[in-house]
């Protein structure tokens, strides 16, 4: 494929997938990492360079080396979106209430067609607001399943 060419996204990655993608030891899941950013596949939360510059200076590093990124910033739509989310998804019991950016990405995917790429705690909390609020349409998945989807 041209590296020109320009593909429309089918994935939203945060800071999670971002940086288990930066230190995985797969050249496989870090090349297709950068392949799917290069060709327009794989988007990236907008706050994430920030965030990521805030809590590792070494990744943050090896991503400003990545020569193609583009970002998605939610949209007014999205941020109501967001709101019912919170609101269908309710409080917990246990009061473990997931972040507001969980909602924030879920409602950008669901709003533009995209499947969640993410990792550890954050991936769980995606999962589990789409089970809980019965996201049929929504898909969160790890670096490595995201790779074989589409490597």
């Amino acid at each position: 494929m041209p590296q020109n060419k320009v593909l429309d996204a089918e994935y939203l990655i945060d800071l999670n997938g971002v940086e288990e993608a930066l230190s995985t030891q797969s050249n496989f899941i870090r090349d297709t990492f950068v392949d799917a950013l290069a060709d327009g596949r794989l988007r990236i939360v907008k706050r994430t360079s920030k965030e990521l510059k805030d809590c590792d200076d070494d990744l943050y590093s090896e991503y400003q080396q990545i020569g193609t990124k583009r970002y998605i910033t939610p949209k007014v739509a999205e941020q109501s979106i967001q709101a019912d989310l919170i609101v269908d998804h309710g409080g917990s019991l246990l009061g473990g209430f997931p972040p507001e950016d969980r909602f924030e990405n879920i409602a950008i995917c669901l709003s533009q067609g995209l499947k969640m790429v993410s990792a550890g705690k954050p991936l769980k909390d995606y999962r589990a607001i789409g089970k809980k609020c019965k996201l049929n349409g929504f898909t969160a998945m790890t670096l490595a399943e995201f790779a074989q989807e589409i490597g």
